[in-house]
């Protein structure tokens, strides 16, 4: 069985956001400055992207079945879905896009956490791979869990902590606490995801438990 769960965590984030022609820096020291800008985002190609892959049905509404076809949004339906009905619509998707790129966020923070047979899993690579339809709009990014097996995610060619704000699936590898290498349904096959901007996940923090 795989499960996967938002994860609560209390402090002031690292946001890198756009200031006229520079970024800064807010909850972490002295403001940094930089031609560093928010990766260009169309709300409505993306939009678009993720109702051919995943509506089948053509009625403008993800299902929870749908939305297996998009682990980043699956993940993060209790968030997006602003109607509470279960389902996301077209319109939904639409309104997050639509503020992730008004916050002009250039970097965001990003921490995973991994549990493995009810342990945490230290020493695995997390990467953050840009769904399809974010392919050459946001960049990928990686950390190595720690022994409480926490990963803080970063673009390396970057230079600035964070990730960029998008929808992602998430690939975990390494040896899972029962000495043998994790399954393919969590990295190369994988089903996990997250959707990143805009308040998603809260706290900048997402848990996974690999069962």
């Amino acid at each position: 069985m795989r499960r996967y769960s938002g994860r609560y965590s209390v402090g002031v984030p690292f946001v890198v956001v756009l200031v006229g022609s520079a970024v800064a820096a807010a909850g972490c020291g002295s403001p940094r400055s930089s031609s560093v800008t928010p990766p260009a985002l169309d709300a409505a190609a993306v939009t678009a992207a993720v109702m051919a892959q995943a509506d089948t049905d053509s009625d403008g509404q993800l299902t929870k079945q749908e939305l297996e076809r998009v682990p980043a949004l699956a993940v993060s339906l209790a968030a997006l879905d602003t109607n509470s009905d279960g389902r996301l619509a077209a319109a939904e998707l639409r309104t997050w896009l639509d503020a992730v790129r008004g916050a002009g966020v250039a970097f965001t923070p990003l921490t995973v956490s991994v549990t493995h047979n009810d342990k945490p899993l230290e020493r695995a690579e997390v990467r953050l791979v840009p769904e399809s339809f974010m392919a050459g709009r946001v960049g990928a990014a990686t950390g190595q869990t720690d022994s409480f097996g926490t990963a803080v995610l970063s673009i390396p060619e970057s230079g600035y902590p964070g990730v960029h704000c998008g929808l992602y699936r998430i690939e975990i590898t390494g040896t899972g606490n029962d000495g043998k290498p994790l399954p393919p349904h969590f990295n190369a096959e994988s089903t996990l995801g997250v959707a990143v901007g805009a308040g998603v996940p809260e706290y900048g923090m997402v848990s996974f438990t690999l069962d």
